[in-house]
């Protein structure tokens, strides 16, 4: 354990830990072992959808592991505060699945992307309760050939 991890609190070292095991079953698409993380009715919660339950958990990563099957997610900075834990990093895929979102159908491209996000988790009683994801949207309408700003390229 690192000087700074024994000076977190027990309940911020369980946000940071439930956190990096959320990425790293994301990184080896292991679905069991990210449901198991998750209360039976955790919040999730990214641009433009809100999922309850573990059911909402399994059907946002799997759309993405079929849309990017080779979808990575690394964290470059984390924090902690309380039950809360924050993750900022970068995702890279090649897009060559249909994403399917709550917002809309995205047809593969075949482009590398490559966006930020942060994500903030609460954790109570060893299960994560809420998980909000940010990223730029504007990315993937990128990665479709659409300028965000209403042109195709």
């Amino acid at each position: 354990m690192s000087e700074d991890a024994a000076r977190l609190p027990a309940s911020a070292m369980e946000a940071r830990e439930m956190a990096r095991r959320d990425l790293g079953a994301f990184n080896t698409r292991d679905a069991e072992a990210e449901l198991s993380l998750f209360s039976p009715d955790a919040e999730l919660v990214d641009p433009g959808t809100r999922r309850r339950g573990r059911q909402g958990v399994a059907d946002f990563a799997h759309a993405w592991w079929e849309a990017f099957p080779d979808a990575r997610v690394t964290p470059e900075c984390e924090t902690t505060l309380g039950p809360f834990g924050v993750v900022e990093g970068t995702f890279t895929g090649t897009h060559v699945g249909t994403l399917h979102t709550e917002a809309g159908s995205f047809a593969p491209s075949g482009r590398m992307i490559n966006n930020r996000f942060a994500a903030v988790y609460e954790v109570q009683g060893g299960l994560i309760v809420s998980r909000r994801l940010y990223f730029d949207r504007l990315v993937l309408l990128g990665a479709r050939g659409d300028d965000p700003h209403g042109g195709t390229t």
